[in-house]
């Protein structure tokens, strides 16, 4: 099976498992917005906007730090 033959057969499932129990419009919308996130409406951060984030660093065996 080619990787194309496989990723369609993925996503196939994903809309059969996701179907169950939705309407088709409601696993519609989930498969879209699994297949691309750009489609989701963008989020409201509020008057103040995107929040000021903490400096990190990375560690080699352990991960990404916060630096306070």
């Amino acid at each position: 099976m080619s990787k194309r033959e496989k990723a369609e057969s993925h996503q196939v499932a994903t809309v059969v498992r996701a179907g169950r129990n939705s309407s088709a419009s409601a696993v519609a919308s989930r498969v879209t917005r699994r297949a691309d996130p750009s489609l989701l409406d963008p989020y409201d951060w509020g008057p103040d906007g995107i929040p000021e984030g903490k400096p990190i660093r990375y560690v080699p065996g352990q991960g990404f730090v916060v630096e306070d």
